[in-house]
């Protein structure tokens, strides 16, 4: 989207809505916008794109099923 970013690390956790479980922290490497969106665009302020080597830095398994043109999944995490 031609803003300005820098390669960085953070952590996270992860939480099922439906049991209130959470896990973490897990570590996120990225690049992160240096300012803050303005207008229409200040909603991808929300948004994390999780790459796969967000899943094989953290030893998650995603697994994805495809039915009826609607795509869902689960992702599996160790418990330490």
């Amino acid at each position: 989207m031609g803003e300005g970013c820098e390669l960085a690390e953070t952590t996270i956790f992860l939480l099922d809505p439906d049991s209130a479980a959470r896990t973490g922290p897990h570590l996120v490497v990225a690049k992160f916008v240096l300012q803050p969106f303005s207008g229409a665009r200040k909603r991808f302020e929300r948004i994390v794109l999780l790459g796969e080597n967000f899943l094989a830095d953290n030893g998650i398994g995603l697994v994805q099923q495809s039915v009826g043109g609607t795509l869902t999944g689960y992702l599996s995490v160790p418990i330490p």
